[in-house]
């Protein structure tokens, strides 16, 4: 997982500057934000590049479709994956993924909460 963050740093850097090199400049920061968002834009190869869900979760980060796919990521996106590598992949990325859980788990309380609040 370093190394492949590492190596998605250095990639995605050379491509800003590429970028900003050809395109006249513009500050660096927005030139990454728009790469990060780029439906198009592959940081890594064993990560958006073999699993379309795992590239919808990194251009959707800033929306509601990343948490729509981590919140139902058991009742929709599991049961369309096959037994090819890209369903390994996504299993492996999404499925162990600590803040999916996190932000499931967060969201059910809140769910749990209102349901008393507006029982009483």
């Amino acid at each position: 997982m370093l190394c492949d963050n590492s190596w998605c740093r250095a990639t995605n850097l050379a491509q800003a500057f590429y970028r900003k090199a050809a395109n006249g400049g513009g500050p660096l920061n927005k030139i990454l934000w728009d790469m990060g968002r780029d439906r198009n834009h592959i940081s890594s190869f064993a990560f958006d590049r073999l699993s379309k869900f795992n590239r919808q979760a990194k251009y959707g980060a800033v929306g509601w479709r990343s948490f729509d796919l981590f919140y139902n990521y058991h009742e929709k996106i599991k049961p369309q994956l096959k037994g090819n590598f890209e369903g390994w992949i996504t299993r492996h990325w999404i499925g162990k993924f600590e803040n999916r859980q996190a932000v499931t788990n967060r969201f059910k309380v809140v769910i749990d909460l209102l349901v008393a609040a507006f029982s009483e």
